[in-house]
């Protein structure tokens, strides 16, 4: 809304930052230049390290007139006049769309690909591990290689409504090798994430995320 050209503290200009005293009083000077029309709130503001922003007075600033008459000339070390306004825009303009471009055009070359269309696959629900009841929900056409029936859980039974119940699961199948879900030698810190799938008595199915880390208990054979 407004073009700052200078900042004082005490009388003292302030371009970047300074030490400032505890218990002392300060006299903060912005010199501001109006750019956009309209009415503005307006605070002043100075940042402390360590505490962030401390915000001083508000006050409302009635701007008019028209912002295509704004201009905000300087001069150069050189002896050159330009307005900051509309200084090098064209120049800005042409890094902006050809940047953007190459970015578009980035992503749609692995779109196109496809790329995408693989992770797809992948996600579409991975191994699943399924007890007797998963079993009879689960899509007849859901390759068999990536279904384990290794799941148990200490209590099956159906949990009521407001009941609250902790069930212990477990998952074991020769998958956790073959599809290299676990390498406890080579990667000591696992995670493990999933999707947990639960029906009703009316075959409603309810689907939670599920993850946490992987703590490996070692027994003795």
């Amino acid at each position: 809304m407004f073009v700052r050209l200078s900042t004082k503290l005490n009388g003292e200009p302030t371009f970047i930052s300074g030490p400032l005293e505890i218990g002392r009083d300060y006299e903060f000077e912005v010199k501001l230049k109006a750019r956009i029309p309209g009415r503005h709130h307006m605070h002043a503001m100075v940042n402390i390290k360590d505490a962030g922003p401390i915000a001083g007075p508000a006050s409302w600033m009635n701007i008019s007139g028209s912002w295509d008459d704004f201009t905000n000339p300087i001069t150069t070390l050189t002896g050159k006049t330009i307005d900051l306004e509309t200084f090098n825009f064209s120049n800005g303009i042409f890094w902006h769309v050809l940047w953007l471009s190459l970015g578009c055009i980035w992503i749609g070359y692995f779109v196109a690909k496809p790329m995408f269309l693989p992770r797809s696959r992948v996600l579409s629900a991975g191994v699943r591990f399924v007890n007797k009841l998963g079993q009879q929900h689960l899509d007849p056409d859901y390759p068999r290689e990536l279904v384990a029936t290794g799941l148990t859980m200490d209590d099956d039974k159906g949990i009521q409504p407001g009941e609250t119940r902790e069930v212990n699961m477990e998952a074991k199948d020769a998958l956790w090798e073959v599809q290299r879900l676990m390498a406890l030698l080579g990667d000591p810190e696992s995670r493990f994430g999933g999707l947990l799938m639960t029906w009703d008595q009316e075959g409603n199915r309810y689907i939670n995320s599920i993850a946490g880390a992987v703590i490996p208990v070692f027994t003795k054979l």
